[in-house]
Order: C-alpha cells, then structure tokens, then sequence
C-alpha cells in the first residue's frame, strides 16, 4: 500500500524521446491527475534549470 502523498507530474513539451502527449495520457489515466508542462526537451533540467527550479521549489509552498 503507497502512502497518502501529493503526487505531481511534470511533462516537458519538447521532449522527443518521451513525446508530451503520451506523458499526459499517462499521468491522467495511471496516476488520475493533470500534468505541469514545462518548455524543453529530455534533459530540462540542463536547457532549462531555472525554470524546473522555480517549478519543484512551488509545489513546497503549496
């Protein structure tokens, strides 16, 4: 049994290895929730590190 946890998901738009649409589908019908999106591909945490920072650092204030 998992734990009661929030559970996030973040699709990156221009990922060509893991297409955008296939991760939505995904997240809504194995997890039940609606993906963040971010701009860039695959490795987004080095074309955009920024941006995934400000993402992930949201989630602690919500």
């Amino acid at each position: 049994v998992w734990p009661e946890l929030p559970t996030k998901f973040i699709v990156c738009k221009d990922d060509r290895f893991f297409p955008a649409e296939f991760f939505r589908d995904l997240a809504r019908t194995r997890l039940g929730i609606v993906p963040d999106e971010i701009g860039g591909g695959h490795c987004v945490a080095l074309s955009r590190p920024k941006e995934l920072a400000d993402l992930l650092e949201g989630y602690l204030q919500k």
